[in-house]
């Protein structure tokens, strides 16, 4: 399971830890379970995610890089941790 229920980390937090490898002890389950739901994602989103969660590169960083708007930016990446969270939702309900 991803998010456990009654779990208060937020979806940022929890992308943060899992891609970051900030955790003391990654869960290999749940390092599965978000690549399998970041491969769901379409390609752009996805790689807006992994720089900003991956990678810890700022809005205007990526922004940059891929020539597109900051606004732009921070609505895709906003778009898809609404969708992640959805999808762990979905998970976390049939488990």
């Amino acid at each position: 399971m991803l998010i456990a229920q009654g779990d208060h980390e937020s979806i940022d937090e929890h992308l943060e830890n899992e891609l970051s490898g900030t955790r003391s002890v990654a869960d290999p389950e749940s390092l599965m379970e978000l690549s399998d739901l970041l491969g769901q994602l379409d390609p752009v989103t996805r790689t807006l995610l992994l720089y900003k969660f991956y990678y810890g590169l700022k809005d205007a960083e990526i922004a940059t890089a891929l020539q597109l708007p900051v606004g732009t930016v921070k609505a895709r990446i906003h778009r898809g941790k609404a969708r992640l969270k959805t999808q762990v939702e979905d998970v976390d309900r049939h488990t």
